[in-house]
């Protein structure tokens, strides 16, 4: 046999053709892949339940966090302060009543924009998953509370 050298450039060459095929196995394994992320405007309407009235007082049309590690943000653009109310038992009546503010707690209808990314499965703001359901943080200055979203809708693409 003769005797083999290898250069630079065939090296470069095996190691690039190897990172190809490791990016295509990569790529067909997650099934189908959208190259550009398409993004949206979105509102949503969030619920902060059973807590201090000076807490949702505090809460301002600004901007806010929705994780705990301060990095996905959003845009408040309504507060709404409602009655925490109770179903309870009557076992005078035998029925089940409406009690409205128990132990002086409200509700907190917390209504903000944050542009997302759109995929099939759901929403996502940077880390955070944006779905009907979901908790999500309320994160601004001199207040956070722990929200879970009642509602949403796309309102437009692009920036805010």
């Amino acid at each position: 046999m003769k005797n083999l050298k290898f250069s630079i450039i065939d090296i470069a060459v095996i190691l690039a053709f190897a990172v190809i095929v490791a990016v295509g196995i990569i790529l067909l394994g997650q099934g189908s892949v959208a190259i550009a992320a398409k993004t949206v405007q979105i509102e949503v309407i969030a619920e902060i339940a059973s807590v201090d009235k000076p807490l949702i007082e505090s809460i301002g049309l600004d901007q806010i966090y929705l994780t705990v590690d301060n990095v996905d943000t959003a845009t408040i653009t309504n507060v709404e302060l409602e009655t925490y109310q109770e179903t309870i038992y009557n076992k005078y009546s035998n029925s089940y009543e409406l009690v409205d503010n128990v132990n002086n707690k409200y509700n907190g209808i917390i209504t903000f924009v944050t542009e997302v990314t759109e995929s099939d499965m759901d929403f996502m703001r940077g880390s955070t998953k944006i779905k009907v359901g979901l908790p999500v943080y309320i994160k601004g200055k001199g207040y956070s509370a722990r929200a879970y979203i009642i509602e949403m809708r796309v309102i437009g693409g692009g920036e805010i």
